[in-house]
């Protein structure tokens, strides 16, 4: 999966994921 796509299903909410001082930290990896 292209690292834009990850990001870009990060901010819509589709991937359990929080933003930490400008870094995103995912929840849950299984998506890989």
């Amino acid at each position: 999966m292209d690292e834009h796509t990850v990001y870009k299903l990060a901010r819509s909410g589709q991937i359990p994921s929080i933003k930490i001082a400008g870094q995103w930290r995912f929840l849950n990896c299984s998506f890989l």
